[in-house]
């Protein structure tokens, strides 16, 4: 069996098994007896059949199997008390409220506080605290995505222990080196450029008003204060181009270790657990001198990212438009890049932003009921920036530890670029008529979409290919 043919089974059998775990976490049916039928079939043809027969069974089998595997999980436990003891596991705050995560046995708890009511000094991960007050409800997609049994609005909070596991000790460790990196940034950075600073390395947007929210929203650059890929392909960048030239297996590890700890200390959303996912295999390809898979690695990392949390493929938004941002990059943007090489390095940008942009319209439209008509304008003019400005501000907060004058030299360098992409986004984003209200009711009207993008492609790269065999 050639390379080339094996690595398709495997890609048809991983996304076929995601496919069986969304649809049928969405519908939430699980699995009887009869599963045993086409399990063995599908074995069965698997390594009796041809080609196509061994395609399909592979399909089936791996949609078979990723519904057996989501009755594994079954519905998330409910909970509607008004009182828990167990150990803090997640800390948010916004201006209006704050909440942490409390995991008591089976049970993830949000606690809600008014900013009166909160006390830092108690919700550090790992503290095992008891929660009194008003038993309130949950989103949907919080309670699937993010396993939450239940909410309590806290009117009286108890410290029983600060002694945590090894593993909660290492998320509140990562946690206050967090918090100790938003310190560094205040002390040199103007409140509101150091609120997007932190939008831009650490995903946080609670300190954001609601006029730059909707200027986000108008301007369609909403992603670049949610962690994804592009965080973790800077500190690849950053961390293992430095010291390969040391020892490349040196730099491998540590680059790893950084990617884990960057995950668990933003606090491992679905998106940027794939990202972390796909940053190690393209790693772990380049060290062993292998030819890179981008396509068989982003189907082992959602796959992995079903065993790790199947709720996650339908509850959490974030992962699917960063998924489909990156089949974008993956499918779409290397066809366009030659006809708009004349365009120099912007043709790259240009090529990377048209195919993200497709590929994740009808999501944004299905669930947020709108579009950006200048979403495609505002992210040329702003992309090729940000990298720098990001570079700018992790030199801020690092300097800061050893030399307060280098850390506001860093400093006054990034808020240029900072005040540069304010500027941009808040000035387009002034205008209403740049959104297009498009409101997608039905779920199959994002499958004829994708159907008729995905044929559009396959033609395209088809021709390219033929094209390719017949120049000598």
């Amino acid at each position: 069996m050639l390379k080339r043919e094996r690595s398709l089974y495997l890609i048809v059998f991983l996304l076929s098994f995601c496919i069986g775990v969304a649809l049928f976490s969405y519908w939430q049916i699980f699995v009887d007896k009869m599963v045993v039928l086409p399990v063995f079939f599908s074995l069965v043809a698997l390594v009796l059949a041809k080609k196509w027969w061994r395609l399909c069974s592979c399909l089936v089998l791996g949609f078979t199997l990723g519904w057996a595997y989501l009755s594994l999980w079954g519905v998330p436990l409910f909970f509607q008390g008004e009182e828990i003891v167990g150990r803090v596991d997640e800390v948010m705050c916004f201006k209006q409220r704050c909440t942490c995560v409390v995991k008591s046995g089976g049970l993830r708890i949000k606690l809600v506080f008014s900013p009166e009511r909160f006390d830092p000094s108690f919700c550090l991960p790992g503290n095992l605290v008891e929660a009194k007050g008003k038993s309130i409800s949950v989103y949907s997609s919080e309670r699937f995505a993010k396993r939450i049994s239940g909410a309590i609005k806290v009117s009286e909070l108890k410290l029983i222990a600060e002694n945590p596991p090894l593993f909660l000790a290492v998320k509140r460790k990562l946690y206050l080196i967090k918090e100790s990196f938003k310190k560094q940034l205040k002390k040199v950075m103007s409140e509101g450029n150091r609120s997007f600073a932190q939008g831009l390395v650490l995903g946080e947007k609670q300190n954001f008003d609601s006029n730059f929210k909707e200027a986000l929203k108008r301007t369609g650059t909403s992603h670049l204060v949610a962690l994804s890929g592009f965080n973790i392909s800077i500190l690849i960048f950053s961390l293992f181009g430095t010291l390969k030239f040391l020892s490349p297996l040196f730099a491998f590890g540590t680059t790893c270790l950084a990617i884990l700890a960057f995950v668990l200390m933003t606090g491992a959303s679905a998106s940027i657990v794939r990202a972390g996912i796909m940053g190690v295999f393209l790693l772990s390809a380049q060290i062993l001198g292998r030819q890179r898979d981008s396509v068989l690695i982003l189907s082992f990392s959602l796959f992995i990212m079903a065993l790790l949390n199947p709720f996650s493929l339908v509850w959490d938004i974030s992962l699917q438009l960063s998924f489909f941002a990156f089949v974008g990059l993956l499918a779409l943007s290397p066809l366009l890049s030659p006809p708009l090489q004349k365009f120099g390095f912007l043709g790259g940008i240009l090529a990377e932003t048209i195919g993200a942009i497709l590929f994740t319209l009808p999501l944004v439209a299905y669930y947020f009921g709108s579009i950006s008509w200048i979403a495609f304008l505002v992210n040329v003019l702003v992309v090729a920036v940000v990298p720098l400005a990001t570079y700018l501000i992790l030199a801020t907060a690092v300097f800061g530890y050893f030399s307060l004058f280098l850390s506001r030299v860093f400093s006054y360098l990034a808020e240029v670029f900072l005040f540069y992409i304010l500027k941009i986004i808040e000035f387009f984003g002034r205008f209403s008529w740049t959104v297009l209200n498009l409101e997608i009711s039905h779920f199959g009207w994002l499958f004829l979409y994708y159907l008729f993008l995905g044929f559009l492609v396959f033609y395209l790269w088809q021709t390219r290919w033929q094209n390719e065999e017949l120049q000598p």
